[in-house]
């Protein structure tokens, strides 16, 4: 999934540290935002459910502040 010598066309580590600091810095924010791509509602004529996206940002709210970081983080320490 990161990108290095063994997986060159993979994302850039610092593609992940943005994940984590939006995370850090305003988590409500960052469930809310990452719904969109998610679930494909960034799309030229998607049909966005608010019900849909509301749940999103719940079962993130849900799983805490931990979670999210540590699988970031682990994901980047992978190299």
């Amino acid at each position: 999934m990161v990108k290095s010598p063994s997986n060159p066309g993979g994302t850039p580590i610092e593609e992940f540290d943005k994940l984590r600091g939006a995370v850090q810095a305003d988590r409500s924010q960052f469930w809310k935002e990452l719904s969109l791509p998610f679930y494909g509602y960034n799309r030229a004529g998607a049909k966005i459910s608010e019900g849909v996206r509301d749940s999103f940002w719940l079962q993130g709210m849900m799983a805490g502040f931990l979670p999210p970081t540590s699988v970031s983080r682990h994901l980047g320490d992978r190299l």
